[in-house]
C-alpha cells in the first residue's frame, strides 16, 4: 500500500506525462464528468484509490487545448488513516500561508496550509478538530 505523500509526491512527478500516469500513482481509474466538464476544461472524477486507503475521492481538471492537468483534488478519509497536521508540517515545513475557513463556510471546514512551488501551489487542508487530521489536498499546476 502506498503512503498518502509517496502517492502525491507521484502525481507531482507524473504530472506532464497525462492523466492515465497521475491516475496509476494514485491508484485511481478516472472517468470523464460530463456536467462537471465545460468548453475548457474536462473534469475526470474517481472514487476510493486501490492502493492509497484513506483517499477516498480524486478528481482532475485537464486543460482541453493542452492536455494538461491543472488541478487535482483528493478527497481524503481521516477515518481510515488520519495524517495530523505534525507530519504534514515534517514532510513540507511551515506552511507560507494559512487559510482558515471564512464564516460563511460550513461549520468544520478545514484550514488550508499553502506550500508554493516552482511548478504551482499545494494546499493541504486539515480539519479543525483533534487530531487535526487532513480532509483534503489540492494541487495546482501552473507549469
Amino acid at each position: 500500500m502506498a503512503d498518502l505523500f509517496g502517492a502525491l509526491a507521484g502525481t507531482v512527478q507524473e504530472r506532464t506525462a497525462g492523466v492515465d500516469r497521475v491516475a496509476q500513482s494514485l491508484g485511481v481509474a478516472f472517468e470523464k464528468s460530463r456536467p462537471k466538464s465545460n468548453d475548457y476544461f474536462d473534469v475526470l472524477v474517481s472514487g476510493r484509490s486501490r492502493t492509497v486507503p484513506e483517499l477516498s475521492s480524486a478528481e482532475a481538471r485537464v486543460d482541453r487545448r493542452s492536455g494538461r492537468i491543472r488541478l487535482l483534488l483528493l478527497g481524503i478519509d481521516p477515518a481510515t488513516h488520519c495524517t495530523p497536521s505534525s507530519e504534514v508540517f515534517q514532510r513540507f515545513g511551515e506552511p507560507r500561508d494559512m487559510n482558515p475557513p471564512t464564516a460563511r463556510q460550513p461549520a468544520g471546514s478545514p484550514t488550508f496550509y499553502v506550500y508554493r512551488y516552482p511548478w504551482g501551489d499545494l494546499r493541504i487542508g486539515v480539519s479543525p478538530d483533534r487530531p487535526q487530521c487532513v480532509t483534503t489536498v489540492v494541487t495546482e499546476f501552473n507549469d
